[in-house]
C-alpha cells in the first residue's frame, strides 16, 4: 500500500533540530589531521518526496512505553531548544533500554452483594506503530563548513577553507512509527537486521552520498571535488544514522496539548 506526503510542511524546526544532531555527531567524531572543525550551517530537504509503502501495522513497541522515570537510565536527553515554545512539541533523543514488566494481581472475585467495579474507560486514542518501507532518491541540500589544514613545516602551518554541500543521498530501509495515544507522543526509528557478514549498516541504508566540495576562497583559485574530504563527511553521515535512529536508538516527538 503506497503512502502520499505532504513533503513542503517540513518546516525549518525540523531542520534546525537535525543541523543540531549533525553537529554535535561532528563535534564528536575523531578528524583527520588535515581537516579542521566541521560546522553544519544549513539543510533543505528539497523536492522530491521519499516512495513509501506500509509493510505492516501492529501493537506498539514495549521500548517505546518506557515510564518517564525510566529516562534517567537511558543517558543524556536532547531536546531541541525553544521547539516546544514555537510548535507545541519537542523532539527526544533516546536510547530504548528494556523494563520488567509489571504484572498485575488478579482481580478478585466479586461477592453478589457487592458491586463490580466499573470498567476503566476505553482509551479515545489508542497506541498504533507502522512499519513503513522507504525508498529516497532525494535531491536534498546540506551545506558544511570547514578547513583543509597544512601541517608542514609545522603543525597549522595554512589553512584553507573549504564549502561541501551534500546535494542528494539515496536511502533505503524500513522505518518504524509509533504513535503512544494516550501521551500524545510519535516515536520514530530505522529497523535493521543487522546482517554480521552484509555490508555496515550507515552503507547498507545510505548507499550513496552526493558530496560537492570547494577549497579556497571564491574569488581566487578554488580546488573542487576533493575526494579525501568528501569521504570524511560521508562517514560522519553514516555513523550519525547508526547511532542516532537505528533500534533500539529512537526519537520522540513529544506534541504539547492542543488546548
Amino acid at each position: 500500500m503506497s503512502i502520499d506526503l505532504e513533503w513542503i510542511k517540513l518546516d525549518s524546526s525540523f531542520a534546525s533540530y537535525l543541523v543540531d544532531v549533525l553537529n554535535r555527531q561532528l563535534g564528536n567524531a575523531e578528524r583527520p589531521s588535515f581537516i579542521g572543525p566541521v560546522e553544519v550551517t544549513s539543510l533543505e530537504f528539497g523536492s522530491v518526496a521519499p516512495d513509501v509503502e506500509l509493510v505492516d501495522l501492529r501493537d506498539i513497541y514495549r521500548d517505546f512505553l518506557e515510564d518517564d522515570d525510566d529516562e534517567s537510565d537511558r543517558g543524556p536527553v536532547k531536546v531541541t531548544e525553544g521547539a516546544e515554545d514555537e510548535e507545541g512539541f519537542e523532539w527526544v533523543s533516546r536510547r530504548a533500554v528494556g523494563r520488567e514488566e509489571s504484572l498485575a494481581d488478579p482481580s478478585l472475585p466479586t461477592s453478589e452483594d457487592q458491586p463490580s467495579p466499573p470498567e476503566p474507560p476505553q482509551n479515545p486514542h489508542p497506541n498504533l506503530q507502522l512499519h513503513l518501507h522507504i525508498d529516497w532518491h532525494s535531491n536534498l541540500r546540506i551545506t558544511l563548513t570547514t578547513s583543509l589544514l597544512i601541517n608542514y613545516p609545522s603543525p597549522m602551518f595554512m589553512s584553507l577553507p573549504i564549502k561541501l554541500s551534500v546535494t542528494g543521498l539515496v536511502f533505503n530501509g524500513e522505518v518504524a512509527i509509533a504513535y503512544e495515544g494516550e501521551r500524545k507522543r510519535v516515536h520514530l526509528c530505522i529497523l535493521d537486521d543487522l546482517d554480521p557478514y552484509g555490508p555496515a549498516v550507515g552503507q547498507r541504508l545510505l548507499p550513496s552520498i552526493y558530496i560537492e566540495s570547494e577549497i579556497g576562497q571564491a574569488d581566487k583559485h578554488v580546488l573542487k571535488n576533493v575526494t579525501r574530504v568528501e569521504r570524511f563527511i560521508q562517514d560522519v553521515i553514516r555513523k550519525t544514522i547508526e547511532e542516532e535512529l537505528v533500534f533500539p536508538n529512537f526519537h520522540t516527538l513529544v506534541m504539547g496539548d492542543p488546548s
